[in-house]
């Protein structure tokens, strides 16, 4: 089995992933409470994978892609800056087409968003991205472009949200939509030195904002077009990242390598 997970590590990763996240599927009480996915199931799996592969000194490195303050803090801003506007855009194009405009007792509730948002991070799908761009996307552009390891690694993401998909927590525009986010969050990983923490926050605030405030205010076919104006501007600034950083490395800043490791802060700093 190790030998197998060695020559194939991309796909016993996936393979891996799917299983530990898709098992409260076969319990109905837990599909009924609304756990139809295991979020944690990715980095677990990379973490198991990673340990096979390379023992304990490539887990170490692999988890010290999660200590937080080795990049600029202007990654972090740009991950939620943009995530904010790509949102609000859609929410104000949603109204204009027809759609009816938030209530003010909808947007009253914004305070619980702060909650929500730390639950996205230790719960939600943040707790992803060690999977996804810490073991996935770091070890496919070894051998081919950062582009083209996004999108491998969207297939494998699409796949793996099958089960949100067939319980309507996530429409069909949402393919798209992972496709060019998945995009974005591999120029937000290489740009900030292969920090799995940037794509985290990111990942978190999409969901807070997006996935669990503004887009539940909308019903029927105004929350397919909304899931539609999200996929359009995600893939916008998915051909505006390829364009600017280019498809080879989806970065302009040097990278060590394809395994973008982290540099160590020199003692004393």
């Amino acid at each position: 089995m190790s030998g197998i997970v060695k020559r194939y590590p991309f796909i016993s990763f996936a393979i891996l992933s799917y299983l530990l996240s898709w098992w409260p599927m076969l319990i109905p009480s837990l599909v009924k409470a609304g756990l139809v996915i295991l979020p944690h199931g990715p980095s677990i799996a990379a973490v198991i994978v990673t340990a096979i592969i390379g023992g304990g000194p490539a887990v170490k490195q692999l988890l010290s892609r999660l200590v937080p303050w080795r990049t600029s803090m202007k990654w972090y801003a740009i991950g939620i800056g943009m995530t904010v506007v790509i949102t609000l855009t859609a929410v104000t194009l949603n109204v204009l087409l027809g759609a009816p405009a938030p209530t003010a007792e909808q947007l009253g509730v914004w305070p619980e968003l702060f909650g929500t948002f730390i639950f996205a991070i230790l719960m939600g799908g943040a707790m992803e991205e060690l999977g996804w761009r810490g073991f996935a996307q770091t070890r496919l552009q070894k051998d081919r472009s950062a582009l083209a390891a996004a999108l491998m690694v969207a297939v494998a993401g699409v796949i793996w949200h099958l089960p949100l998909f067939l319980t309507g927590d996530i429409e069909l525009p949402d393919i798209p939509l992972i496709f060019a986010g998945y995009i974005v969050y591999a120029w937000l990983f290489n740009g900030s030195g292969g920090i799995v923490v940037v794509t985290m926050i990111t990942h978190a605030m999409n969901n807070t904002i997006s996935g669990n405030f503004f887009s539940p205010m909308f019903q029927g076919a105004y929350s397919v077009r909304q899931s539609a104006l999200l996929a359009v501007l995600w893939s916008v600034a998915a051909v505006i990242v390829i364009a600017l950083a280019g498809p080879a490395r989806l970065t302009r800043r040097s990278m060590e390598g394809a395994e973008m490791a982290p540099q160590p802060v020199p003692a004393g700093d």
